[in-house]
């Protein structure tokens, strides 16, 4: 029996959609085995401490967050004591 051109073509579009689907669920499973949330960086790019007598403090509060980098910023005596910083 002869297939005609919509049969071999509704064929490889089936085909196609399973490669995709398993390709999808091999991706999932393998990236569940390689990455986790410790693996992604985490960065604090705004902190203010009022003086470096805070940096001890500063630097466990980032290990707990898992937090790898922080950048400090200068600020005003307004930003720490006004309460609204």
């Amino acid at each position: 029996m002869k297939q005609n051109n919509y049969q071999i073509a509704d064929k490889k579009i089936i085909l196609v959609v399973l490669l995709i689907l398993a390709f999808v669920i091999w991706y999932k499973e393998t990236a569940k085995e390689t990455s986790t949330k410790k693996d992604i960086p985490k960065y604090n790019i705004h902190e203010h401490i009022e003086s470096f007598k805070q940096i001890g403090a500063l630097l466990k509060a980032m290990d707990r967050a898992g937090i790898q980098t922080t950048v400090l910023l200068g600020s005003p005596k307004e930003t720490i004591f006004s309460g609204t910083g």
